[in-house]
């Protein structure tokens, strides 16, 4: 019963959600905490969302200020009270994998920072991120810590239940 709700549900409501998703990166004078409010208002949908971030981010589909909202939707949309960044989360690792091959210094620096301190910037706009507080950053390397952040991740994560996945592909993984 369950997986049939579901599947209706994706099917045919699946352009209205990317509409809404995209609608949300386009935003950048909101702070960042109110933009994954809106994204993660229904629990239910939290991971089907997800999935259509992680594959406009891994697509390379989006400008810079969308790439970092949806770095820290990514992020944040599985933070509950007294967790940390890591536990429960099966979209880190995409995230990481960002910053690993990104070629924008200000986009690896910020989700450096934001694995080590996810609700630093929650209160910024990336507007006023990009504008004001880290208007440009020439370089930035990962520093060696990321690869023990890395390791915590990939441990402490919960993969994306199968079922949940049927509906989508990542770029590269289509027939």
């Amino acid at each position: 019963y369950q997986r049939r709700v579901h599947g209706d549900y994706f099917k045919e409501n699946r352009m209205k959600d990317i509409d809404e998703i995209y609608d949300l990166l386009l935003v950048e004078d909101q702070p960042l905490e109110d933009i994954c409010t809106s994204f993660s208002k229904d629990s239910n949908l939290v991971i089907h969302r997800g999935q259509i971030v992680a594959s406009l981010l891994l697509g390379n589909l989006l400008t810079r200020g969308q790439r970092l909202t949806a770095s820290y939707l990514l992020l944040n949309s599985f933070i509950q009270e007294g967790q940390t960044l890591t536990k429960s989360n099966p979209f880190v690792p995409i995230v990481i994998e960002i910053a690993e091959r990104s070629n924008d210094a200000q986009e690896r620096k910020f989700i450096y920072e934001h694995l080590k301190n996810p609700k630093e910037k929650g209160g910024l706009s990336i507007k006023k991120f990009l504008g004001e507080v880290e208007p440009f950053v020439e370089q930035f390397e990962l520093p060696e810590d990321f690869k023990e952040i890395k390791k915590i991740a990939t441990e402490a994560i919960t993969p994306v239940p199968h079922s949940s996945t049927q509906s989508y592909a990542f770029p590269g993984e289509r027939d």
